[in-house]
């Protein structure tokens, strides 16, 4: 299975980020499988040797794409993302001078 992006960037890391994912996935003989983002269903293919994602997601800041075969077992996974340009600023904890 490949997918592509496996990343999505945003400019602030408070956005949430909709784009295209473009998955595709072939076998050795034919399979039923589902593809899925963590628990959510994306498409399920039937008895085929090959199959295509194509679709606007909802990007997770992390998240697991799975693709399962007829009884529910991970064939296969894939992590992808979400980056920022910019992330989440760090509150010093300390005064930017010393004394000595």
């Amino acid at each position: 299975m490949s997918a592509k992006p496996e990343v999505c960037i945003v400019e602030r890391a408070d956005q949430q980020c909709q784009q295209m994912l473009h998955v595709h996935w072939i076998a050795r003989e034919e399979k039923t499988v589902c593809l899925a983002l963590e628990e959510k269903e994306l498409q399920c293919w039937q008895d085929t040797y090959e199959g295509i994602y194509h679709e606007p997601i909802e990007w997770p800041v992390q998240g697991l794409l799975t693709l399962r075969n007829g009884y529910g077992d991970v064939m296969v996974h894939l992590e992808i993302s979400t980056q920022s340009l910019r992330p989440r600023q760090r509150r010093r904890l300390g005064s930017p001078w010393s004394i000595f």
